[in-house]
């Protein structure tokens, strides 16, 4: 009578281990790009907040709204780290937060981020204030 003695794992065994392994990791993946993008839409919103609180300290001061380039030259005091354009940003653009005064001397104004990840870019009107600012 001959014994087979068994020493390891089948092929088959093998396969069934990979391919369990693989389906976990492609969901880990999914769901880890959706908490990155969700976190990049909040840190848009938290900047873009930041933006409105300057942007509304210049107008008490002031009696109007700043310009664009009052923002981006440093007139208005918004942190450095933060971004604002003027035009609807292209996808995977990290800076996603538009700023669009009305005619000067500005009487209104719209604020908006951007997911920049999404295609076509999403987007999310946080304020608007006084008249005009048309939103993109």
């Amino acid at each position: 009578m001959n014994k087979k003695s068994s020493h390891g794992f089948t092929i088959v065994e093998l396969l069934v281990v990979i391919v369990v392994i693989g389906i976990l990791a492609a969901i880990s993946i999914v769901s880890y790009s959706g908490v990155t993008a969700k976190a990049n839409l909040a840190a848009n919103k938290a900047n873009a907040s930041s933006v409105m609180k300057a942007v509304d300290a210049f107008f008490a001061e002031n009696g109007y709204y700043p310009t664009l380039a009052n923002i981006n030259t440093g007139v208005v005091k918004v942190p450095s780290s933060i971004a604002i354009i003027g035009t609807v940003p292209d996808v995977g653009t990290p800076a996603s937060i538009t700023y669009n005064p009305s005619a000067a001397p500005a009487t209104g104004y719209c604020i908006q981020y951007w997911n920049p990840t999404a295609t076509p870019a999403a987007k999310a009107t946080l304020a608007t204030g006084g008249t005009g600012g048309a939103c993109l």
